[in-house]
């Protein structure tokens, strides 16, 4: 499973990193620390299906740990607009700003992870991103977590490997703390705006925020199980792989367009909401077309 393979294979990685270079330790290990008790949990998970209060609360108090640790990955300013823009958070609003926005990484990638390849594109595309604004001392880390992802990809698109939430959990806590680290890097050369690095994970937490207001809505719990995720409206429509290439390609484009016009992002956000609603209603309106034409 990917949990095993992040915490047998890429997190000592991590810990030798720090033990050679103790200048980046300061922020790296409490990170790695809790992406592992993370990892951990959606190991027991996998086993014993917790409730899910009971992985929210767990992790709410890993992430909570970890930024206590290293106060410096607190989100302390909304930016925009290549940092022409900006909103100060409060002190008690920005630690809560932050903690929501790891627990919200770590869902959503739960959730995106319905199908093989899926995901581990999606964090293959999320690092890339990431290491451009990265500081220089992170290099060696994003180049093990690449190599590491482009293995688990392989085995993965060949059915011999599943990340599981262990997996799913780890990686998104992660490069859940890696983008607060891009978001705070000293070089302005090097550092992200906020509305870059929420447009580069647009997408898989917006599937998340449509699928849980349509449950509550419908009465049922927010976490009931469903298939209505925007991968399985992709699959229905254009099969898999073709299904996979249609989502990686609606999370990387607009990245990709937003790093040559970043003063255009809050722009681009904004035409990737209305492409999501309306790739989801082509696809269904193409499966009723289907459906249709088959009877």
């Amino acid at each position: 499973m990917g949990g095993l393979v992040l915490l047998f294979g890429f997190y000592p990685w991590v810990g030798i990193w720090i033990a050679l270079n103790p200048q980046p330790a300061t922020i790296l290990l409490p990170v790695v620390l809790c992406a592992a008790a993370v990892t951990l949990l959606g190991l027991i998970d996998d086993r014993r299906h917790l409730s899910a209060l009971l992985r929210l609360t767990f992790c709410f108090v890993a992430i909570v740990g970890a930024l206590l640790w290293a106060p410096t990955l607190v989100v302390r300013a909304i930016t925009w607009n290549y940092d022409h823009g900006s909103i100060a958070l409060q002190p008690t609003v920005a630690m809560i700003f932050t903690i929501l926005s790891i627990v919200a990484l770590i869902q959503a990638s739960n959730l995106a992870d319905g199908k093989n390849g899926l995901l581990i594109g999606m964090c293959l595309a999320w690092i890339y991103f990431l290491g451009n604004a990265l500081p220089d001392n992170m290099m060696p880390v994003v180049l093990g977590l690449s190599g590491v992802l482009i293995v688990l990809l392989a085995f993965n698109l060949a059915g011999a490997l599943f990340l599981g939430d262990g997996g799913s959990y780890g990686l998104a806590a992660f490069i859940g703390f890696m983008s607060l680290v891009a978001a705070g890097a000293p070089n302005p050369h090097n550092h992200a705006a906020s509305d870059q690095i929420g447009l580069i994970f647009l997408l898989p937490v917006l599937d998340m925020v449509r699928l849980m207001t349509v449950r509550m809505a419908r009465g049922q719990s927010p976490f009931v199980g469903d298939r209505d995720h925007l991968h399985h409206h992709l699959l229905a429509a254009f099969g898999w792989p073709g299904g996979l290439a249609a989502y990686l390609m609606m999370v990387v484009l607009p990245s990709f367009i937003a790093a040559g016009a970043p003063r255009n992002t809050l722009t681009i956000i904004a035409l990737t909401v209305v492409v999501y609603f309306g790739v989801i209603g082509y696809a269904k309106r193409l499966v009723r077309m289907r459906n249709s034409t088959a009877t």
